[in-house]
């Protein structure tokens, strides 16, 4: 079986929650498991979890949800109809 690469990014979206931006250290983790994630010979091995909600186990979470969260922070989110 080959390896896998687990990544906790709870705090990632945790800080996304209760903050405007990324400070440095959050922009570094994410750019990390950005590329860990895309990386050819990494993206199907690297996995990221996040805490389940009893707070005893993790629970996989898809980079895309990660990606949206530190988008919509950072002001890259597509405009809606509005065509702002």
């Amino acid at each position: 079986m080959p390896f896998a690469i687990w990544v906790d990014v709870e705090d990632l979206f945790r800080y996304v929650q209760h903050n405007a931006r990324t400070s440095g250290i959050q922009r570094l983790a994410y750019e990390l498991c950005r590329q860990l994630a895309t990386t050819p010979v990494l993206r199907d091995r690297v996995r990221f979890v996040r805490h389940a909600d009893n707070g005893l186990t993790l629970r996989p979470v898809a980079f895309s949800e990660l990606e949206s969260a530190i988008d919509a922070m950072s002001g890259n989110v597509v405009a809606g109809a509005t065509g702002q």
